[in-house]
């Protein structure tokens, strides 16, 4: 940062320039020093303010990734953080985004998705775009919509309780297939007939296999689901990252 010079008389600063250190005054001498050359003031220039908190997505919502210096400029509604309107729109739409998966996979699996109400609304969920919801987050408190503070709380609990439930779901989705493969209901539907001697070899290792899978339900989850589960998310996630890496550049 640049250290500014002492306060001094404003309408003397208006005539003169400041000196680069104060210089005392002789009581009297015989011919005027020469005056030094003030050290000059590096000048900071305001960079002026979006016109709008947020712009269309992939402008304003990339946020500088270059590290703070003195040579930035400084807005003058944000003196410490000149792109926390970037920051605050780039974190709005990503939470919008989650929130919009979100109600696109319940509504694929035609489970109740939320309905816009008369009030309480929750501005992340029904805001038409990202700009909306800026403003509806930074707005004065109405019967309507949520405030900002409670808007996002609401909005991080629910995508916390979707992470919960998605797995609960998996899970039991998982148990109820592995049911319809268990040996009995096949013996059952064919007891008394021809079919119903299954003495053969095959069958009874079968039978066999599915009964040990059946001592734990927390190791058949793993073995039969979750490790192959882990394998297809961290082979996404890697594919992911590597085709967003060339338009991310060196974002961690």
């Amino acid at each position: 940062s640049f250290a500014l010079p002492p306060a001094a008389d404003p309408v003397a600063d208006m005539q003169a320039p400041l000196p680069s250190a104060a210089v005392p005054i002789a009581a009297a001498a015989p011919a005027p020093a020469p005056t030094p050359t003030p050290t000059p003031t590096p000048t900071l220039t305001p960079s002026p303010l979006p016109t709008s908190v947020l712009q269309p997505r992939g402008a304003a919502v990339a946020v500088n990734a270059a590290a703070p210096s003195a040579a930035q400029p400084v807005g003058a509604h944000t003196p410490d953080t000149p792109e926390l309107p970037a920051l605050f729109a780039a974190m709005t739409a990503g939470l919008m985004d989650v929130l919009r998966a979100r109600a696109a996979f319940k509504n694929s699996l035609r489970v109740p998705v939320t309905l816009i109400q008369r009030t309480e609304n929750n501005p992340l969920k029904f805001a038409a775009t990202v700009d909306e919801a800026v403003a509806r987050l930074l707005a004065l408190p109405s019967p309507g919509y949520l405030t900002g503070t409670a808007a996002i709380e609401e909005a991080m609990e629910d995508i916390g309780r979707h992470q919960l439930a998605l797995l609960a779901g998996m899970r039991a989705a998982f148990e109820h297939v592995f049911a319809q493969f268990d040996p009995a209901r096949f013996e059952a539907d064919t007891a008394g007939s021809a079919l119903g001697s299954w003495g053969n070899r095959p069958w009874r290792r079968y039978a066999q296999h599915y009964r040990e899978l059946l001592g734990d339900p927390d190791e058949r989850f793993r073995r039969l689901f979750g490790e192959e589960f882990a394998r297809a998310y961290e082979h996404q996630m890697a594919r992911a990252k590597a085709q967003a890496q060339p338009a991310d550049g060196d974002r961690a």
